[in-house]
């Protein structure tokens, strides 16, 4: 489009002309170049009868029910189309126009015609730039500003009210208004359920009122003393939802005219245009100011497992966010009776704490915990069930923090304004609450375990320190144990010699039996004490042929064998090798002692013991195999720690200590081998332990 104060000068010329000439003007060259202005350079505008068809690709638009049309030869964008539909009905209304036949001008009707041009294009002018200032600013507050503003220029009210309406909860917010003198308190700041701009919503069509002191709507005492005479109301459209009304009030008599009425109906249209577009983008940045502050949220409250912490991180973000008056998440009490203000900003400080309780079911907190669900309360004064610490509350949210399905307590939101909080609200302190509660229940978790890690750890160090004294002690008794046993061992020798008298042989049978008790008290003592000590640092290791010091033990135990009608046998299939291994020859002669004698010990009468030998590569195994009473399953992995019975029991079959597997074990732990058990109860046992042919020598600890 040209300039506008290009046509305006351009009518201002055609009027001078008509007037100096004072000559008659035909009015489709006067209307013609009236359209063409508006229009601009490009594009063609005449006059002519209505019953003239167009030229393929010409547009013709009636004038009213002139008999005449606007001939348009050229392009029109969507604006221009709209002005034509503006200046057609300034065209019919022409007095020059009101007979078909009649076509001239006289110059004192020319002058009222393009008098009346010239304010359209003025109205036009403002109009163009009401609508580009409207598709300017994005967010909504600054839209319902222009929308007022606009509307006091366009027309001469006194002053206009903006209402942005809610259709799912059927609520009005007071979003803007502007007078004539610039002021910008509202009348009312919220519109009545029977008043004009309710109506308007409900009919969703415009309502004008030329007469208000007569109209029923405005009869009341409080509607006088307004002092209105005419209002209008338009609702703001999108589609079949209506997002809001502006009302145009006029305190003195006024009749709204067809301009006016079509230029505010425009007006309308575009308004609600730019709200419903400033509406998506607020809700666009919010969306993202949401999503931003949830993640703030979630880093600050998963950073710590304090649970004080994470409680007041979370009211003091919510609380902001939503511009709230107060946030604060209520704990139920250890009986699951009350429940208490565990963290709260915007609240009195002397309420937060375990002094202040409600009951479980009682107030909007109570009943959010009783029913594990949300409550929202958008308007305290119409619930008369809401009980509240403060009268400033209006509306407010309880979501549940569930843990396992059960609620633990409560996050709260609430505004001193009604209806403050909408779906996306609620939605949003949903996750929040979700995301505390998570949060709470691992730092209970993680409490819980801090705790009994504690206790874990303190029981452990006492059991360390029960085994340090319990080592001590064996190993002081034992040596306190040595000292007795040596001399009853001498002088049990001196009466066997009969160095002190002659003996009958009951005297010596008794002597011979207190003699062995003797010795094996003493080899317990040594075992015990070599159990305490035994490492690879107090290893004498030396090259044994490891077959010749097999066939040596099987050899040793022969006669213990044939007692018990055991039959013991060496089986090798490398007897005639000489298979060397680094080893202290005693303590491993001790190991095979302890195996073959348990695996004669535990055999039935005239059963067999095997012992094997392999060589298998960088180790050499041997086998002690009985056919014998075996181990359970479930006792296998203990039979090698110290002390241990498979049988406990006071009436247990065989004797033993359990003390000479442990000690095996050790033994073979300082060489860098390995003992283990294969057994099956009722059927038997395979003790197997490896040997490195090339020992290592490793000055290792072996702790038990």
């Amino acid at each position: 489009m040209s300039d506008i104060n290009e046509r305006i000068s351009a009518l201002h010329l055609l009027r001078k002309k008509a007037m100096e000439a004072e000559l008659l003007v035909d009015i489709r060259e006067a209307m013609g170049l009236f359209a063409l202005d508006v229009l601009g350079g490009g594009t063609a505008v005449f006059i002519h009868p209505s019953t003239i068809s167009p030229i393929d690709g010409d547009k013709s638009l009636p004038i009213g029910t002139t008999g005449y049309a606007l001939h348009i030869r050229g392009t029109l964008n969507a604006e221009d189309e709209s002005l034509l539909q503006l200046a057609a009905p300034l065209i019919a209304e022409s007095p020059a126009l009101s007979s078909v036949d009649d076509i001239s001008l006289t110059k004192i009707q020319l002058k009222t015609a393009l008098e009346q041009a010239e304010q359209r294009v003025n109205e036009l002018s403002t109009f163009q730039k009401v609508i580009l200032q409207l598709n300017t600013p994005l967010e909504l507050e600054a839209v319902l500003r222009m929308i007022a503003k606009s509307a006091l220029q366009l027309v001469e009210a006194d002053n206009l009210h903006i209402y942005l309406y809610d259709m799912e909860t059927d609520h009005f917010s007071i979003s803007a208004a502007l007078w004539r003198n610039g002021s910008s308190i509202p009348a009312v700041k919220i519109p009545r359920r029977d008043g004009l701009t309710h109506k308007v919503t409900v009919q969703k069509t415009p309502i004008i009122i030329n007469s208000a002191p007569d109209n029923p709507l405005f009869q009341s005492a409080k509607a006088s003393e307004w002092a209105i005479e005419a209002i209008a109301g338009f609702p703001l459209m999108q589609g079949k939802e209506v997002l809001g009304v502006f009302t145009i009030t006029y305190l003195r008599p006024h009749i709204f005219g067809e301009d006016e009425l079509r230029v505010l109906t425009l007006l309308a249209d575009q308004a609600a245009v730019a709200v419903r577009n400033a509406a998506l983008f607020d809700n666009s940045q919010r969306r993202l100011r949401d999503m931003t502050a949830l993640m703030d949220m979630a880093m600050r409250v998963t950073g710590t497992l304090d649970i004080q912490e994470v409680m007041q991180t979370t009211v003091q973000i919510l609380q902001k966010l939503f511009n709230a008056r107060a946030c604060t998440i209520t704990m139920l009490t250890k009986d699951d009776t009350e429940l208490f203000i565990a963290a709260g900003e915007g609240v009195a400080p002397e309420r937060i704490g375990k002094e202040v309780r409600m009951k479980v079911g009682e107030g909007v907190s109570g009943l959010a915990v009783r029913l594990a669900d949300t409550i929202y309360i958008p308007d305290a004064l119409s619930d008369p069930d809401f009980l509240s610490f403060s009268d400033e509350v209006r509306s407010i949210i309880a979501v549940p923090l569930l843990i396992r399905d059960k609620a633990i307590g409560t996050l709260t939101i609430d505004s001193s304004k009604p209806y403050a909080f909408d779906a996306a609200n609620i939605k949003l302190i949903g996750v929040a609450a979700a995301q505390v509660s998570v949060t709470i229940a691992n730092a209970r978790l993680f409490g819980d375990l801090t705790h009994h890690t504690k206790k874990l750890e303190a029981a452990y160090f006492e059991l360390q320190e029960n085994d340090r004294l319990k080592d001590e002690l064996v190993q002081n008794v034992s040596h306190e144990l040595r000292t007795p046993l040596s001399f009853i061992r001498g002088y049990v020798d001196l009466l066997i010699d009969a160095m002190m008298g002659e003996l009958n042989d009951n005297q010596m049978d008794a002597l011979q039996i207190v003699s062995r008790k003797t010795d094996e008290i003493t080899r317990l003592i040594d075992d015990i004490v070599t159990l305490q000590r035994i490492n690879a640092e107090n290893l004498s290791f030396e090259v044994v042929n490891m077959v010749d010091c097999v066939q040596t033990a099987v050899a040793g135990h022969q006669l213990a064998a044939r007692e018990q009608d055991i039959q013991i046998s060496f089986d090798s299939a490398a007897s005639d090798e000489h298979i060397n291994a680094e080893i202290d020859r005693g303590r491993i002669n001790q190991v095979l002692a302890n195996l073959i004698g348990n695996a004669i010990k535990f055999s039935p009468d005239g059963d067999a013991v095997i012992v094997s030998l392999l060589n298998i590569g960088q180790n050499v195994q041997i086998t002690v195999a009985d056919n014998g009473i075996g181990i359970p399953q479930e006792k296998q992995k203990r039979i090698f720690e110290r002390f241990y019975q498979v049988d406990g029991s006071a009436r247990r079959r065989f004797g033993g200590t359990g003390v000479g597997l442990a000690l095996a074990k050790r033994i073979i732990d300082a060489h860098g081998g390995a003992l283990w058990v294969k057994s099956e109860e009722g059927k038997g046992s395979q003790f197997m332990f490896t040997l490195p042919i090339e020992q290592k020598h490793q000055k290792q600890l072996i702790n038990g």
